[in-house]
């Protein structure tokens, strides 16, 4: 058991999408995704998207993702990404 002092937040992609194949009926909708077609400006609004959810609701601890989220959070920054996080690295002095 987690403390009771634990708090997740699950946050939608801003944008509904259908079902990948593999979960037609494994996991019920509605779906969200972060953009429909990779372009480099729409991974930028997806990048964006994070960080203002992270700006409105953290900090945190840390941030999990599935599928497009994932990608986008491993293409940060290291420092940007400890920016994110409410315990920074002791190193990153930014």
């Amino acid at each position: 058991m987690l403390p009771p002092s634990w708090e997740f937040d699950f946050v939608d992609a801003p944008f509904d999408c259908n079902a990948a194949p593999e979960l037609t009926g494994i996991y019920p909708g509605p779906y969200h995704c972060f953009f429909d077609k990779y372009s480099e400006e729409n991974m930028s609004q997806a990048v964006d998207f994070v960080r203002e959810v992270v700006d409105e609701d953290g900090p945190y601890d840390c941030i999990m993702g599935f599928s497009q989220v994932c990608q986008r959070l491993r293409r940060l920054p290291f420092r940007l990404l400890s920016r994110l996080l409410s315990r920074p690295y002791a190193h990153d002095t930014q």
